[in-house]
């Protein structure tokens, strides 16, 4: 799962631990770049996950993404760099 909406960095940790119960895994992956860019497939992401999970959603976020900052592997670090963005 890729998590890609504005939300309360405590938010993803607790997805991830609901999602890792199933065996799923998540990527904390806020964009930006408004209505244009995502047309063009050339949105920002600002990303958390492990690096099972980035390897499992790169074909994604590369289809998605000119530019994907890799920020660390715990849930809520893409989210509060997204906040600090805004």
């Amino acid at each position: 799962v890729i998590a890609s909406a504005t939300v309360d960095p405590a938010l993803p940790e607790q997805w991830e631990a609901r999602l890792a119960e199933h065996g799923i895994l998540l990527i904390d992956g806020p964009v930006s770049g408004g209505a244009k860019k995502a047309a063009e497939g050339q949105m920002t992401v600002m990303a958390s996950g492990s690096a099972a999970a980035f390897a499992k959603a790169r074909p994604v976020l590369d289809a998605i993404a000119t530019k994907v900052g890799e920020l660390g592997d715990a849930p809520g670090i893409g989210a509060t760099v997204k906040v600090v963005h805004q």
